[in-house]
């Protein structure tokens, strides 16, 4: 990159112009707004491919924490409770076992896009080492799984269940949850962790139900259909037609083994990713053991504090999220007013994407199809993604890009699927269209939660999200939320993950410590955090230009979803507030009996 005075600069107009076609593009379409219920036709859709069901007598128990959830967030929170000297954690899942969104989601190519050195966490207290700078799903799912056991979390686990209602004993101090398995649990504490990438969404596109191939959900991969894993080898797709709907981050991975077993692909596209390199290679064992105690979470944090464009010295990382970020850095002075840095942001910006853009013609030979993959939108409007085999898929005679020009697919009829007036037969129909909860649902809960006096949290965040950090909710005492509601959200997700979890733990021991039968957050703390999150709240302007998509609402902003949005401050400001208000030690905000 220079000093921004190359030609993307003099063509900064033309791109302009070409990103409020594509957003235009999309403005119509409401498919993604619009979901088929996964029940009837649909319901293999949630069911667990990956471990039998297995029958077992209802119980009846008592402990003092209840964590819902058995991904990272359950792991962290529920290893951190345990960390604090409480040992009767019950975490709760419908999975068969712990792991979260890479227990769901195993389809051919899964793997992590952030650096594995900064996603696998807790690598120094497990002793592993990564075997690649990008970790599979597989080895991040095992990793998970010998966390989980190290701190006991399987102990008193109930997995393969859902909790049907939870709802506050006011006399009792105390949550009384049921499940679908008859069980009656009594918990002190609930503590809430609520996966975003978990339920499959399934727009509702006409004919959906007509189809009478066979069709299933990137998330509930059906290799009794493809054969193979999710290392590859989809055997069992030879000779067929095969077709995956949707260019997102999943589909980017597993395209590549869809496009080498399949007799032909489909690949519809509504509105396509930024494909940089990935530059993937194995962990080098000699820098790895040479690392100095602390090393993870300084890399994790430096990563943070890079992109984020604050202070720093060095890049640890030096990848495709942070070489953007460090450019910007470079180029902003201490005296630039905020628009003169927007300026240099969206400058670096429009560079970087020129490249991505520039490197499909590089790698696609057909020009009519490179064009349809390139991405006229600013790069962060979408998750971006690093792959270094996706766009030679687009350069085999089996494989047929249809670009729905950001209109969708028209119609699923009884062969296939139609698109711009043209019909497409396919034996297989693969969905890679998302997940139903997002950062602006209504509630990042799904299951009726009954606080003080039968207020029900949907009903509590009517107008939007209100609680203190992201935690707290005023009328649900004992209740801890784990979610990206009003609290941060970086690239590397794991990091929040990791410090809610010590949040957790720290709120839960401190209350035990002082003997605490309740705690919960009063009106005016929670009025107070909420003013300042939506002051926070026109970074949502960065997105209003965006395609729409799963970082915009699909397009829908408002100050209701503002108020379900991240932190605006930040990650670094928001754990600061978090370590300030621990170190202060009163517990301020909270009403304690």
């Amino acid at each position: 990159m220079g000093d921004g005075s190359n030609s993307t600069a003099l063509d900064k107009d033309e791109i302009l112009e070409r990103y409020a076609l594509e957003k235009a593009k999309r403005s119509g379409d409401v498919s993604d707004r619009h979901y088929t219920r996964l029940e009837g036709k649909f319901s293999h859709f949630q069911i667990d491919p990956h471990t039998p069901y297995h029958e077992r007598s209802s119980v009846e128990r008592e402990v003092t924490a209840v964590v819902l959830g058995s991904g990272w967030a359950g792991i962290h929170s529920g290893l951190n409770i345990k960390l604090a000297g409480i040992d009767d954690v019950c975490v709760i899942d419908k999975a068969g076992d712990f792991g979260g969104v890479w227990y769901w989601n195993r389809y051919p190519g899964v793997a992590c896009d952030t650096e594995s050195y900064i996603y696998m966490p807790m690598l120094e207290e497990m002793g592993v080492m990564p075997k690649a700078n990008y970790a599979s799903g597989a080895e991040i799912l095992a990793h998970a799984q010998a966390i989980a056991r190290k701190y006991g979390l399987y102990e008193n686990a109930l997995l393969q269940t859902g909790v049907t209602e939870a709802r506050w004993d006011e006399k009792a101090n105390r949550w009384r949850l049921t499940t679908d398995r008859g069980d009656a649990i009594t918990t002190k504490y609930f503590v809430v962790t609520a996966g975003a990438l978990q339920t499959p969404k399934l727009p509702r596109i006409d004919g959906v139900e007509d189809f009478a191939g066979h069709c299933f959900h990137t998330s509930r991969w059906d290799y009794e259909y493809t054969g193979g894993d999710s290392s590859g080898g989809l055997s069992r797709l030879a000779g067929k037609r095969v077709a995956i709907i949707g260019t997102g981050a999943t589909a980017i991975q597993c395209i590549p083994h869809l496009a080498q077993s399949a007799g032909h692909l489909y690949v519809v596209q509504r509105t396509p990713s930024t494909i940089d390199v990935r530059n993937e290679h194995p962990t080098d064992k000699n820098w790895y053991i040479s690392q100095p105690p602390g090393w993870q979470m300084e890399r994790i944090r430096n990563f943070n504090t890079v992109t984020a464009m604050e202070p720093f010295t060095v890049d640890l990382v030096d990848d495709g999220w942070t070489r953007p970020a460090v450019e910007a850095a470079r180029r902003i002075r201490p005296d630039m007013a905020s628009g003169e840095v927007q300026a240099v942001l969206d400058a670096v910006d429009l560079e970087t994407t020129e490249r991505i853009r520039a490197r499909v013609s590089e790698v696609v030979h057909d020009p009519a199809v490179a064009e349809r993959l390139k991405a006229w939108y600013p790069r962060m409007c979408k998750r971006p993604c690093f792959h270094d085999g996706y766009l030679d898929v687009y350069n085999r005679d089996n494989v047929t890009l249809v670009d729905t020009g950001g209109r969708g697919v028209e119609s699923i009829t009884p062969e296939g699927f139609s698109v711009n007036g043209k019909q497409y037969d396919v034996d297989c129909i693969i969905y890679s269209t998302g997940f139903e909860l997002g950062p602006y649902a209504e509630t990042p809960v799904t299951l009726p939660v009954f606080g003080k006096d039968g207020l029900t949290l949907k009903d509590k965040w009517r107008d939007g999200a209100t609680t203190m950090h992201g935690f707290h909710i005023h009328g649900f005492p004992n209740f801890f939320m784990v979610s990206i509601a009003q609290s941060a959200w970086g690239f590397n997700f794991m990091q929040m993950l990791l410090e809610q979890g010590k949040h957790i733990g720290y709120l839960i021991g401190e209350l035990e410590r002082r003997g605490a039968n309740r705690a919960e957050v009063t009106v005016t703390a929670e009025a107070a955090w909420v003013a300042h999150h939506e002051s926070l709240a026109t970074r949502m302007a960065n997105v209003e230009n965006c395609t729409p998509g799963w970082v915009n609402n699909e397009g829908n902003l408002s100050i209701r979803t503002a108020r379900g949005g991240a932190y605006g401050g930040g990650v670094n400001a928001f754990l600061t507030i978090l370590e300030q208000w621990r170190a202060k030690g009163d517990l301020e905000g909270l009403a304690i009996e």
